[in-house]
């Protein structure tokens, strides 16, 4: 079970920030925090997980690709896939999710579940008050939009 898991740190646009995601405990919790160059943390938001209701019979925690950033440098996505080691010594995916971050200031804006069998690839466009989510995960592209104006479900058409 990993003990210190830290994503590939990115390059926040039109900035001196990096941001990167990093466990809390030994487990779940795991924050995305941004750093100047000098390595100090300029902000931290928790990210949000279930707790695991069968403790230490089932120890799990997140998978995370590095956060990709738009290029306003306004909005991150991070991708997270839920993993659980069981008592036949196998190990378990309990989902997937991608985290969409506002950068400044650093909170979260929404949680996207994907299901199971993880996220291969994610990219993130931020213009008109839209962000615009492409991504493959379940074994097809997706491209989805979110509307900051009228916050609420994802709009999906299915790339071809």
């Amino acid at each position: 079970m990993p003990k210190d898991n830290v994503t590939l740190p990115m390059q926040v646009p039109n900035t001196k920030q990096l941001i990167t995601t990093t466990t809390v405990d030994y487990r779940t919790a795991q924050k995305a925090v941004l750093f100047n160059s000098s390595g100090e943390i300029t902000a931290s938001v928790s990210l949000p997980f279930f707790p695991n209701l069968f403790g230490p019979l089932v120890p799990d925690w997140f998978y995370s690709k590095a956060p990709t950033v738009s290029l306003d440098g306004q909005i991150a996505a991070i991708g997270r896939t839920r993993v659980a080691w069981v008592l036949v010594d196998t190990d378990r995916d309990w989902g997937s999710e991608i985290d969409i971050l506002n950068l400044d200031p650093l909170h979260l804006i929404t949680t996207l579940k994907t299901g199971q069998r993880g996220i291969q690839a994610v990219a993130v466009d931020h213009r008109n008050h839209t962000i615009r989510l492409v991504g493959f995960w379940r074994n097809q592209w997706h491209d989805l939009s979110w509307d900051e104006s009228h916050p609420g479900k994802w709009e999906s058409s299915k790339i071809q």
